[in-house]
């Protein structure tokens, strides 16, 4: 009995590890992304843009990744470990 629940915390554990990579590796790619726009912008000469404030952690306006989301980036799947 207790090893049957030591496992399922185990197998828990190791989804939310996973999920917590998921989600470092899309952070990693966004601000990396944001850098790049940053430096193409600084090269327009269009009108000027506003600064986009960084979100702290849980304060986010973007679509969480699902299967039903149809503007999930293809390289980063809901399933993806």
């Amino acid at each position: 009995m207790q090893d049957d629940i030591i496992k399922e915390f185990r197998e828990e554990t190791r989804k939310l590890k996973a999920m917590i990579v998921k989600h470092e590796n899309r952070i990693r790619a966004l601000e990396a992304k944001m850098i790049e726009m940053e430096g193409n912008d600084s090269m327009c000469s269009g009108p000027a843009q506003l600064p986009v404030p960084m979100l702290s952690a849980g304060m986010t306006n973007a679509p969480s990744p699902s299967p039903d989301n149809k503007n999930a980036p293809d390289d980063l799947a809901p399933d993806e470990v």
